[in-house]
């Protein structure tokens, strides 16, 4: 058994594999589902704000490593969101907390994560309220691809990537 001693964001080549993972599995559900097929996207217009930015070395691998637009790409019930909407909310509505928001739910809430590659924690956050969900952006992002490749998640239409019912009735 391979058991890590720290965390995985301090093992950056793990990292890098995890956001490839992430990424190319939405790049294969795109092509299964046909409206995704045939949409583009530039990531380099706004790019300039996370890769300069202080965050999560796992943050701007899953960026850089996008095969599909951020919005294909789902987060449980969020949905990524692009550079420019990321550095618009972070400007208006999280810079004087720390956080960096790279995830929205179809109810306005959203994903955060703190700045920092070691306490880069994950918050849930609605209004004024915010909740921390996991200690680093990287073993969060590690648990989420552990349960896609499991497929324990499915895609439903407006609520994003859910535990499959099945799985549910099992525990």
């Amino acid at each position: 058994e391979n058991r890590r001693e720290l965390q995985i964001s301090h093992y950056p080549r793990e990292v890098a594999q995890l956001c490839k993972d992430v990424c190319n599995f939405f790049k294969e559900f795109a092509k299964s589902c046909d409206e995704f097929a045939e949409e583009k996207f530039d990531l380099d217009s706004a790019a300039n704000f996370i890769l300069q930015s202080s965050s999560p070395q796992a943050l701007k691998l899953l960026y850089r490593n996008l095969k599909v637009p951020p919005s294909r790409v789902w987060i449980y019930e969020y949905q990524l969101i692009d550079l420019q909407e990321m550095e618009e909310t972070f400007k208006q509505h999280f810079k004087e907390r720390g956080l960096i928001p790279f995830a929205k739910n179809i109810d306005g809430d959203f994903l955060a994560c703190g700045k920092d590659d070691h306490s880069g924690g994950v918050y849930e956050v609605e209004e004024d309220e915010e909740e921390i969900v996991c200690e680093s952006f990287a073993t969060y992002l590690e648990q989420y691809r552990c349960l896609l490749l499991s497929n324990k998640l499915e895609y439903i239409e407006g609520m994003g990537m859910v535990q499959r019912s099945e799985d549910i009735k099992r525990k």
